[in-house]
């Protein structure tokens, strides 16, 4: 008789990636892609490595009329391997009194707060038919009005790098642990690979971080250099919402 001896680490499930690539603009268009060449890369990798992304739209983007920017989006969204996700609708910043005013910091109040959600919410519907899920706040900023103000947002569903230690928030907050990028738009293969090999590697997922427009060839490369390492590894690609699936399925 042949007995199959399982491990500890054969038994565990594959561990889950969420790419969480921020900043998705109509600003920078070229001839075969309304979002840009750089986003088109990313696509193309999706594509490719038969992988999971997600985009996350700063929702001005939205209210200017730009119909081949908006079925791009679309198409994308109905092959169901890339979601979309509500990245605020300005991603701006100012000062005043010394103090940094965000969409969602200590200096937005949360009737201000809901009406940037609710705003960015009804673009995305009435432009492109689609119900966003998820949130990833700019500058991954919130306050408690944050959470207030989400709790009014019954469609969104799952918070990319929300608090740790939530208040009153009953979504799914997903956190961050290991960083693709060692620098804001600068993937390193070296340093996310000792990250990931030192405190990582033993998460049920790890939601990664990067900012597509600001990669030149030479940090694409070290996006996929990472992406393939991950593959080899084993691991799983999902979008958030597939995520949130996956454990409700478990429960």
């Amino acid at each position: 008789m042949n007995f199959v001896v399982f491990s500890e680490e054969a038994a565990k499930k594959p561990q889950v990636i969420i790419l969480k690539l921020d900043d998705l603009t109509a600003k920078f268009p070229s001839k075969d892609c309304p979002a840009g060449p750089r986003w088109k890369k990313v696509v193309d990798t999706v594509e490719k490595k038969k992988i999971k992304a997600s985009f996350g739209i700063i929702l001005n983007s939205l209210e200017k009329d730009n119909q081949p920017y908006f079925d791009w989006i679309k198409d994308l969204n109905t092959k169901g391997n890339i979601e979309f996700w509500n990245h605020g609708m300005t991603h701006g910043e100012k000062t005043e009194n010394g103090n940094k005013i965000q969409e969602f910091n200590k200096g937005s109040s949360y009737e201000e707060q809901k009406a940037t959600l609710e705003k960015g919410q009804k673009l995305a519907k009435d432009k492109l038919g689609i119900t966003l899920a998820t949130l990833g706040t700019p500058f991954n900023s919130s306050s408690g009005d944050t959470e207030k103000a989400l709790e009014d947002i019954p469609d969104i569903k799952i918070w990319l790098y929300g608090p740790g230690k939530p208040k009153i928030s009953k979504k799914l907050i997903l956190e961050r642990s290991v960083n693709l990028e060692a620098s804001v738009g600068n993937p390193d293969f070296d340093k996310f690979k000792e990250a990931y090999e030192s405190k990582g590697k033993t998460k049920e997922y790890i939601v990664l971080q990067g900012h597509p427009p600001a990669w030149d060839d030479r940090k694409y490369e070290n996006f996929e250099k990472i992406v393939d390492y991950l593959i080899e590894k084993g691991c799983i690609f999902m979008t958030p919402s597939e995520y949130l699936a996956s454990k409700s399925q478990n429960k």
